[in-house]
């Protein structure tokens, strides 16, 4: 099966290529805008461009989103 990651990053592409074989893993289209991330958790915000990017190509996709988090910072 062929799974599109909301991304153009090759690095990630890379990364969850053997992750997931047998599956195919491709990057996301150019001609693919996703939406601003405007979750307020990574979650969410993967959630949302999973979802663009699915609706987009017509093929099941997943995304990753991650940051630094500094509670001590108050975020």
């Amino acid at each position: 099966m062929r799974l599109v990651l909301a991304t153009r990053n090759p690095h990630k592409v890379r990364e969850f290529g053997p992750l997931l074989e047998p599956h195919e893993v491709v990057a996301l289209p150019d001609a693919v805008e996703l939406p601003p991330e405007t979750g307020e958790t990574f979650a969410e915000n993967a959630r949302v461009k999973a979802r663009a990017a699915a609706d987009a190509t017509g093929e099941p996709a997943f995304a990753d989103d991650s940051g630094i988090e500094a509670a001590a910072l108050g975020g």
